[in-house]
């Protein structure tokens, strides 16, 4: 009976673990939706909403937190703000666990998107370059970085609101 169990247990919690992904196409149609139709995708997917300053709604952040399917901790973000001036909102998910990070670019490159990575001189004489990482289709740009924070590195893709 173990036999049987361990293997549909293990089964259940890779597709637990998957069902809080951001797919390409629901990352871009965010910045189509209103407020409650996001809460409410991504709360189904076990996400929650937090305000960062309860008197300015414009920036809602959404969180998982949760396990791989190895029993590796794991997080994702999503942060929706629309800027002054903007039509669209700017849209950003973050992912705490690199394979994540290397699912969604192969989503991407899937998606039609081209990778485009440009690299500046580091101008201050220290040496260091700043690489900038853009996944580009039409008139969509998702730029991509990595960013410290905590001592944790942090996948992020960044879809501009500013078309």
């Amino acid at each position: 009976m173990q036999k049987i169990i361990l293997p549909l247990l293990m089964l259940f919690l890779t597709g637990a673990a998957h069902a809080q992904e951001i797919s390409v196409g629901e990352l871009l149609s965010l910045q189509k939706m209103d407020s409650h139709t996001i809460d409410s995708l991504l709360q189904t997917k076990g996400y929650h909403r937090q305000v960062l300053d309860p008197n300015d709604i414009t920036i809602r952040v959404y969180i998982w937190t949760g396990a791989t399917s190895f029993g590796q901790p794991a997080m994702r973000s999503v942060h929706i703000g629309r800027p002054p001036g903007r039509k669209a909102l700017d849209v950003e998910y973050g992912v705490w666990q690199k394979a994540d990070a290397q699912r969604f670019m192969h989503q991407l490159e899937s998606a039609g998107f081209k990778r485009r990575t440009s690299t500046a001189p580091d101008m201050g004489g220290g040496g260091a370059s700043f690489t900038q990482v853009d996944y580009r289709k039409e008139n969509v740009d998702i730029s991509y970085r990595e960013e410290a924070q905590g001592g944790v590195t942090v996948y992020i893709f960044n879809v501009d609101g500013s078309f």
